[in-house]
């Protein structure tokens, strides 16, 4: 292992994110992905979950609202906003 891949090793066990280099993920790979909205519903007396929308190319920062210097997320962090997001939002 060489460069970013052996730092990123060496941070495996780290409980914080902000630990690692700002260069320990190259631009190339950054965490982008499809990710899904559920809803969760009776089933015939049992709980279950259906995907209800489909949301494409998400990038790791959630369209900015998260970075290297903000708290972690929780029930008030980040403050929830009305606003535009910056990716496709597909009905299912």
């Amino acid at each position: 292992m060489t460069g970013a891949t052996e730092r990123v090793a060496s941070f495996i066990g780290s409980t914080s994110l902000a630990a690692l280099p700002a260069d320990a993920i190259p631009k190339a790979k950054k965490a982008i992905a499809d990710t899904f909205v559920a809803q969760l519903y009776d089933n015939n007396g049992a709980l279950a979950v259906k995907s209800v929308y489909k949301v494409v190319d998400v990038p790791q920062t959630f369209g900015g609202a998260f970075s290297r210097t903000s708290p972690p997320p929780s029930g008030t962090s980040p403050e929830c906003k009305p606003g535009n997001v910056p990716w496709k939002v597909t009905k299912l």
